[in-house]
């Protein structure tokens, strides 16, 4: 966000920020269509754990990388803002590129069997 100078831009990062953000509904419907009922307690409990971790690490990072580039337009805030963004934006990428459909049911193509 340290790029965003007005409002309506502002509105529309974050919304972008929550479709990346997405990413933990899609593994917990993963989750739920391709393990066992009676099995799914530790994925989820992966996932939660996994989630907690993801938080208390990238405020850490994000705190000790403030300062690493400073420009004149945008101050101490580019590194945090880069360093953070990068695995939300990998992992929205694997998701999407690399995650078999789950739901047998489904007629939906991968976009990489469209190309």
């Amino acid at each position: 966000l340290v790029f965003i100078h007005d409002p309506p831009v502002a509105i529309a990062s974050r919304a972008t920020i929550g479709l990346f953000n997405a990413n933990f509904a899609i593994g917990r419907a993963t989750i739920s269509d391709m393990v066992p009922p009676h099995l799914r307690a530790l994925p989820f409990a992966y996932t939660g754990a996994s989630f907690a971790l993801a938080r208390a690490l990238s405020s850490a990072v994000g705190g000790l990388s403030v300062g690493l580039f400073w420009t004149e337009q945008y101050g101490p805030y580019v590194a945090p803002s880069l360093v953070t963004a990068s695995p939300l934006i990998a992992s929205f990428l694997a998701t999407l590129l690399l995650l078999p459909e789950s739901h047998t049911g489904r007629k939906f193509k991968h976009p990489l069997q469209t190309l």
